[in-house]
């Protein structure tokens, strides 16, 4: 139905407002999306922009999954920023608007990981993780990951058998990591 509306839209040249509380509709029917939190706009803009740049946890949670891990800014070199876990991991980030010392957020989407059975060839944001819990979705697999302290959630298709315990690799792609305010 989502799409016979946004076709309606398109045909009549209208503008029309739409109050939903599911996140794929609201990324199918809208130009614009605006995101309130207790009457109040968290963030206005593009539906790519609300999901690939979100302004705060908030928002990275109401729009897709996400997992976050806690870090501190260490600096910035060649125009990635380096952040770093009270535990010892370290992120290369594409994202510089932030300082050496500040503590953020590192929001992370399923489509930010790319999971191998054997070790990548990647020498930046690889880590080994283990395979903590999984529900199968039809076509794929639903997947929490543990690297450190901490929990990630990823997609594996359907086919990959998979087991508690499991250890896997894990790469993160710079350029979709977000950096988010503490």
């Amino acid at each position: 139905m989502r799409f016979e509306i946004r076709e309606l839209q398109r045909q009549l040249k209208i503008t029309a407002v739409y109050v939903t509380h599911d996140q794929s509709e609201a990324l199918v029917l809208s130009d614009r999306i605006a995101v309130l939190n207790q009457g109040r706009i968290e963030q206005l803009g593009t539906p790519e922009e609300i999901y690939q740049r979100p302004v705060n946890k908030f928002i990275a949670t109401f729009i897709g999954l996400c997992s976050f891990i806690e870090c501190q800014v260490i600096e910035h070199e060649s125009g990635h920023t380096l952040v770093q876990t009270e535990d010892g991991l370290k992120f290369y980030v594409k994202q510089t608007d932030v300082v050496p010392g500040q503590k953020v957020v590192l929001a992370i989407r399923p489509e930010a990981l790319k999971v191998s059975l054997q070790e990548t060839q990647e020498r930046i944001n690889t880590f080994r993780g283990q395979i903590t819990r999984f529900a199968y979705l039809g076509e794929n697999t639903d997947c929490w990951l543990k690297i450190g302290k901490w929990d990630l959630r990823v997609r594996f298709p359907a086919a990959q058998s998979l087991t508690p315990g499991q250890w896997v690799w894990i790469y993160l792609a710079p350029d979709k990591l977000i950096i988010l305010p503490a």
